[in-house]
């Protein structure tokens, strides 16, 4: 598109150029008692036995290259408005990064164009809508874990289904080669046996362990998965040290 682009301009430039120098020679004629081309001796003597005939001639010619200046313009003008739309319509059309897919440009609510993206951020893992990335490398409390997540544009995660829950162990096992235990975004700090996830989504579904939750000399508050041999969810103290999940939807 941009070659074509620029090889239109160029044309439209050289057309131009020589519609001015036809025109520059057009006023040359009129200014002069003879064309160029008609210098020798002959042609002089053919001018003065016969002056209303080259007078014709004179007339003729210019009416030619008139009319040749003018369908030059007007092909300038066309390739000139064709330049531009393209130029227009490359300038429309984004660049991916890479490692992204752009999608098609979808028109929404007064001929706007906006940008679909297909895939999670580098480093995110996507699954149901959503966008996951694993931390290992750093073991936090579960507070400063959220906050954490909500630098990056998400929250801890939250569990909807034994789907997902089984989806985020395999990210979790292929990550690290472990399954530690990890926090999640599942949190009853506010209010006893009132569990809410920190993503704002409804609290419908928790893969929990055995006789949990049990919160154990009234402190655990915050929700961990991997817990024990079953690998399920287990309540905890808020202040454990732990790997963590964030999550975010795809935009």
């Amino acid at each position: 598109m941009k070659m074509l682009t620029v090889a239109a301009l160029l044309c439209a430039m050289m057309a131009l150029t020589r519609a001015s120098e036809i025109t520059v020679y057009k006023s040359w004629c009129f200014s002069c008692s003879s064309p160029p081309h008609r210098n020798t001796e002959a042609d002089t003597e053919k001018k003065e036995d016969n002056p209303a005939e080259d007078h014709f001639y004179h007339l003729h010619h210019l009416n030619h290259e008139g009319a040749f200046v003018s369908l030059l313009c007007l092909y300038c003008v066309s390739l000139l408005v064709c330049a531009l739309m393209a130029l227009t319509t490359a300038a429309a059309v984004p660049e991916a990064e890479p490692g992204q897919k752009i999608g098609p440009l979808v028109q929404e609510g007064r001929s706007h164009i906006v940008e679909k993206s297909l895939s999670c951020p580098r480093g995110w893992t996507r699954y149901n809508g959503r966008c996951f990335l694993y931390v290992p490398t750093r073991a936090m409390t579960w507070a400063k874990a959220e906050r954490d997540c909500q630098s990056l544009g998400g929250n801890l995660e939250s569990v909807h289904n034994i789907q997902e829950y089984q989806e985020i162990q395999k990210l979790i096992a292929t990550t690290s080669h472990e399954s530690k235990e990890t926090w999640i975004g599942g949190s009853n700090a506010q209010e006893d046996s009132i569990w809410l996830w920190s993503d704002g989504s409804r609290f419908i579904y928790v893969n929990w362990c055995a006789a949990e939750p049990d919160n154990y000399q009234g402190r655990q508050h915050c929700l961990q998965m991997n817990y024990s041999d079953g690998k399920c969810c287990d309540d905890v103290e808020c202040f454990a040290l732990h790997p963590f999940v964030c999550s975010k939807k795809i935009r």
